[in-house]
């Protein structure tokens, strides 16, 4: 069976047009996302954390943080990092690690 495409312009120019979006959008950046900063509050509610657990989070160096002025502020962008940092494997992906390790080490019977 055969698609069949009805269009007012010829199949080479249809085919040339959508090759020129398809390099448009290919080739077109996305924009940077715009690195803001943040006060406690801010960080609460990028994190989801109360203000007595940043605060502990602060005093331990456990969270990524500036101090101005006497004045903590947080990175949205490294706020974001940290929580990814916190990613647990699934246990396939724990598997494929020993798989690799155990191939590495010259292991077959795996």
């Amino acid at each position: 069976m055969h698609n069949i495409v009805l269009s007012p312009i010829g199949i080479e120019n249809l085919v040339s047009l959508i090759a020129d979006e398809v390099v448009k959008k290919l080739s077109s950046q996305p924009e940077p996302s715009e690195e803001k900063l943040f006060g406690v509050d801010g960080a609460m509610l990028i994190t989801d954390l109360s203000k007595q657990t940043i605060y502990n989070k602060v005093a331990k160096r456990e969270i990524p943080h500036q101090r101005k002025n006497g004045r903590l502020y947080f990175s949205s962008t490294e706020l974001t990092e940290w929580i990814k940092s916190g990613k647990r494997k699934t246990n396939e992906e724990i598997k494929a690690d020993a798989q690799s390790y155990l191939k590495k080490k010259g292991v077959n019977n795996v």
